[in-house]
């Protein structure tokens, strides 16, 4: 496998919830060095099992807002996690913002992980695969504090 960092959108979590697409995601970032997942879709709990996995860990999560449109806000009776949203036929597909209810947000927000680990989903992953310029050399995101 050729070393070009190969980031899995979504990480195994697209349009409802299968449990072994999800663990596949993981074995397989597990399994290479240059996979990385994307953690747009996932609830808290799924993050947990990849941050304690030695062979994923924080170093290979990327955290991402997937925009809002298909982000859980009602329940479905026995069902886990909640239902996603589905577009509204009378408005149209909305025009693009990011995680307009914060969903995503929140749920990383919930980690009970070091400093360390939050800069790296939130944002210093992206800087080092992306090879991004960060403005006035920023170096840190912060966890959220209430």
């Amino acid at each position: 496998m050729p070393d070009v960092p190969i980031i899995l959108e979504h990480a195994g979590i697209e349009g409802g919830w299968w449990e072994w697409f999800y663990e596949c995601c993981l074995h397989v970032a597990a399994s290479h060095k240059n996979i990385y997942l994307e953690t747009g879709r996932w609830w808290t709990e799924l993050y947990y099992k990849a941050l304690n996995d030695p062979s994923v860990g924080a170093e290979k999560l990327l955290w991402g807002t997937d925009w809002g449109a298909s982000l859980p806000v009602y329940s479905q009776l026995n069902r886990y996690p909640p239902g996603y949203t589905r577009q509204d036929l009378k408005q149209g597909i909305p025009r693009h913002q990011v995680d307009i209810w914060g969903w995503s947000l929140k749920q990383i927000q919930r980690l009970d992980i070091n400093q360390d680990d939050m800069n790296l989903i939130l944002g210093g992953n992206a800087v080092r695969l992306y090879n991004l310029r960060t403005p006035g050399g920023l170096t840190r995101m912060f966890k959220f504090v209430d």
